[in-house]
């Protein structure tokens, strides 16, 4: 799927994940996004800059590679929504909203 949410309100939003989360049991999905928050949800993630693979992982694995592309992206996404940070980050940041890469 790319994208898939792309229009939608976030109600909307969230039922597609739920629905694709319970869909999606026992099968593999290939989710192409830019959203980073929506791969919160995947099992496994896979960066790819200018066609390679240059990291994989769990959500929480990649958000703990401080110099990792997948946390560089998070925490500009969220700086620039005002989203808190990356939760490895949480208490060590001090107050929430503060800038995080994703």
């Amino acid at each position: 799927m790319d994208e898939p949410t792309a229009a939608l309100d976030p109600r909307a939003e969230h039922r597609i994940f739920t629905g694709l989360r319970r869909l999606a049991a026992d099968r593999a999905v290939v989710l192409v996004t830019h959203r980073l928050t929506n791969v919160t949800v995947a099992d496994r993630v896979v960066v790819l800059d200018k066609g390679r693979v240059i990291q994989q992982g769990t959500p929480d694995e990649l958000l703990a590679q401080r110099d990792g592309l997948f946390r560089e992206l998070w925490d500009l996404q969220n700086e620039r929504s005002g989203r808190v940070p990356a939760p490895a980050d949480s208490e060590e940041n001090g107050p929430l909203n503060q800038p995080a890469l994703f």
